[in-house]
């Protein structure tokens, strides 16, 4: 990657924040089974943070200038917790 492809790439993170969400997932099967417990699964996702509302966080794996990739969209009530990274804070430009 040259210098200015470089340059623009880390500009455009710069302008993001990783989140790290601790949440906990629904579980979902079909078919004839003998019934079983209800259960949940706990999941661990890690991506850009491109919207955050009140209901819902969404995380991406790609950026690139003002689009994303990848997209998860992690309900709050389904969240048990959040770490937030600002990219600005550590990347040398």
């Amino acid at each position: 990657m040259d210098q200015k492809t470089r340059k623009t790439a880390m500009d455009t993170a710069k302008h993001f924040t990783i989140g790290y969400v601790q949440w906990t997932d629904a579980v979902a099967d079909a078919g004839w089974e003998e019934n079983s417990k209800a259960e949940v699964h706990p999941c661990l996702s890690v991506g850009f943070i491109v919207d955050e509302t009140d209901e819902a966080i969404c995380l991406a794996a790609v950026i690139s200038h003002e689009q994303s990739n990848s997209r998860i969209h992690i309900p709050k009530q389904w969240i048990k917790s959040i770490k937030k990274v600002r990219l600005d804070k550590f990347l040398n430009a």
